[in-house]
């Protein structure tokens, strides 16, 4: 699943960025890599808009940004 399709304040792990460059680079150095954790913890209402906790940073990503990171729930 991506990100736009998880809960709201749950842990995931982060499983691929799949997005072509620039923007993967730009992922990337936000720590959007494999393996790290990544929590949404706020959303627009239309969901346009994602503020995402990353490692110890807090990113605000548009929804097609979102879209090109999957995730897994973390055990």
């Amino acid at each position: 699943m991506n990100l736009t399709e998880v809960e709201y304040n749950k842990k995931y792990t982060i499983k691929k960025v799949n997005a072509a460059e620039p923007l993967k680079s730009r992922l990337l150095s936000f720590g959007f890599a494999k393996g790290n954790s990544v929590v949404v913890t706020e959303y627009t209402l239309t969901k346009q808009t994602y503020d995402v906790k990353v490692e110890d940073s807090q990113v605000a990503l548009r929804s097609e940004e979102a879209m090109s990171i999957l995730v897994e729930e973390s055990k």
